[in-house]
């Protein structure tokens, strides 16, 4: 999941836009609904810190949420066994 976050936040140094975040998660096969009010809804909930920006901090907190509520990207299974794969490795400090 790093290493797709990193091909779209490149061009603006860890960060993304609203159109990243569409193209991000069209990737993780979870594209909003419409490119119009459900796009800016999401972009707006995800930009906690309300700078117009989501960094790889708002985003992890975000698909971890959506782990959390059984929203998977290939089945909720794959999904969480990947993330608690990701959430044990970051907690031992090896991430």
């Amino acid at each position: 999941l790093e290493s797709l976050w990193q091909v779209y936040a490149m061009p603006f140094k860890g960060k993304i836009n609203k159109w990243q975040l569409r193209d991000l998660l069209v990737a993780m096969e979870q594209p909003p609904a419409n490119e119009g009010e459900d796009l800016e809804a999401t972009f707006k909930e995800w930009d906690t810190k309300q700078d117009g920006w989501i960094d790889w901090d708002e985003f992890f907190q975000e698909v971890l949420q959506r782990v959390k509520d059984g929203i998977g990207l290939y089945g909720v299974d794959q999904f969480q066994v990947v993330y608690e794969g990701m959430l044990d490795r970051r907690r031992a400090q090896k991430f």
